[in-house]
């Protein structure tokens, strides 16, 4: 991989240098194991730069909208300068119109958005890379690489590997991955979720299953507070239960799920008072060969009465982001994503035809 624009770079550089004290900075990010790790690393290296962040939310998770809500919380706080982290919201238009009201950059692997960002600091890997795979250029290696440049983040090394690790990106990392294992003494495997990693990883999806308690911010508080990733595990220890409900419907899947069109379709419905989506599609499109290539469907029902869509294709023979999208189009949902891992929501009202839409395109 080489830069290919260093320009952008010198302007993230700029755009960091030139938050005074009296600033006042905010973070927006995703919930996952990329969008927490990321979140962390940024906010421990501008607090050693003497940045004053005011306010952090993942309130854009459910919508990956910026709502009024949400921006009238950046107005109170007296915002002046916004990260957005792992979530693309060059996607909407009202968004970026709410992010030029401040100093604002876009931290994020996802596709390139559908809307004029001028005003906006947008940093993605296919603007200033030639990658191939920008999308396995995850937000915490990313926010990782730029922050390097401003200030000595080398003791984070271990929270960039379980973001890399929850993004299943680690293949084009492995000199990187390698040599922190080799700095921290651990053992190496090749399927990096089954190391303390991906453990760390599963019980970050447990705090994201839990709605009706701030668990997410629970646990972003904890590895926070963790020095390393033993430590991060151990204060994460009261998710353990999660991974083993989660356990349940992996093991069990072939019997649980329904498949269609010759297996390369399969649907789970989960009812559980568990979020439980993204941790099982990942455990199945990840962990059986005979999943590798099949387009694997979780459905469960989020706190306030939608549907959580998770999909997953993991060597890429379906393109999940296409697809959901797709098949989304013109009912009462929203979704998107990656090529091997999309998600979204839709009402209850419109899953049969969504559902209808989706056998009918994995063909």
């Amino acid at each position: 991989m080489h830069i290919t624009n260093q320009s952008l770079i010198d302007k993230f550089i700029d755009f960091v240098n030139g938050i005074s004290n009296e600033n006042r900075v905010a973070v927006l990010h995703d919930s996952d194991a990329d969008g927490l790790t990321s979140t962390i690393i940024l906010e421990k290296a501008l607090e050693r730069m003497n940045k004053n962040i005011v306010f952090t939310s993942y309130e854009v998770v459910n919508k990956r909208k910026l709502e009024q809500q949400l921006f009238d919380k950046l107005i109170d706080n007296k915002v002046t300068h916004v990260f957005v982290l792992d979530i693309a919201l060059d996607m909407d238009k009202k968004s970026i119109q709410n992010l030029c009201k401040f100093k604002s950059v876009i931290i994020d692997h996802h596709q390139n958005g559908d809307f004029n960002t001028i005003g906006i600091l947008v940093i993605k890997p296919q603007l200033f890379t030639d990658i191939e795979r920008y999308e396995k250029y995850c937000t915490v290696k990313l926010v990782y690489d730029l922050m390097s440049r401003l200030i000595k983040i080398d003791d984070l090394e271990w929270l960039a590997i379980t973001g890399i690790v929850g993004d299943f990106s680690w293949q084009i990392w492995e000199e990187f991955v390698k040599k922190c294992f080799k700095k921290y003494n651990l053992e190496w495997d090749d399927y990096l979720y089954n190391t303390k990693f991906g453990y760390l990883c599963k019980l970050i999806e447990g705090a994201n299953s839990i709605m009706k308690e701030d668990c997410v911010g629970f646990a972003k508080e904890r590895i926070y507070n963790s020095n390393d990733i033993e430590e991060a595990i151990n204060n994460l220890s009261r998710f353990k239960f999660v991974i083993e409900k989660t356990d349940y419907y992996i093991q069990n899947f072939k019997n649980l799920a329904k498949s269609y069109n010759d297996n390369k379709l399969w649907i789970l419905e989960v009812n559980e008072p568990l979020s439980m989506n993204g941790a099982i599609s990942t455990g199945i499109s990840t962990g059986e060969d005979f999943f590798k290539d099949k387009f694997v469907l979780i459905v469960g029902e989020r706190e306030d009465g939608r549907l959580r869509l998770s999909a997953r294709c993991q060597d890429s023979s379906w393109d999940c982001n296409k697809i959901i999208k797709k098949c989304l189009e013109g009912l009462d949902g929203n979704g998107g994503g990656h090529i091997p891992a999309a998600g979204g929501n839709v009402s209850k009202e419109d899953y049969q035809e969504f559902k209808k839409r989706i056998i009918m395109e994995v063909m």
